[in-house]
């Protein structure tokens, strides 16, 4: 004797039949905007960076010419830091003369940093008052952008 049972998929709707439980698990594509559509839209820059031993002012030249409110920082070709102008103020503020020290002494830690195709809603969960931008790296140009909260305001 053989007995089928109808399997209704009342168990199931949780994951199975919610697409976001699909999309979650790679099942379904992904929809929205995400990082690469900002970068070709041209609201996200390429990064510039600072060495980790050039000084203070340096930076602050940096950040005024290129009107930057925040900017990564490297030695020798690797990100190790970041530096956004509300902590480069209060750093100013309590000793002028720190001007002249190297800007790994008051460097923050670097940005979080995904893949150019990471949706934007992902993205701006990233940026907080801590991390102010968000580093995408695009493996096939070998090209690193700079996503801010500024861009995503943009785009939403």
């Amino acid at each position: 004797m053989v007995v089928i049972f109808h399997d209704h998929g009342s168990r199931y709707l949780g994951k199975m039949y919610n697409d976001d439980w699909m999309r979650e698990k790679g099942f379904l594509e992904k929809t929205g905007m995400t990082a690469r559509d900002l970068v070709a839209s041209g609201l996200s820059g390429e990064l510039f960076a600072i060495e980790a031993s050039q000084s203070v002012e340096n930076a602050v030249k940096l950040m005024g010419e290129h009107d930057f409110s925040q900017v990564s920082i490297t030695r020798d070709k690797r990100l190790v830091g970041s530096l956004n102008e509300t902590h480069l103020y209060a750093e100013l503020v309590r000793d002028a003369n720190i001007k002249t020290q190297p800007v790994d002494a008051i460097m923050q830690p670097a940005f979080p940093f995904v893949d150019i195709s990471t949706p934007v809603e992902l993205l701006s969960t990233m940026i907080t008052p801590a991390n102010p931008a968000v580093l995408v790296r695009d493996f096939k140009t070998e090209k690193t952008f700079i996503i801010t909260r500024s861009d995503v305001i943009r785009v939403l």
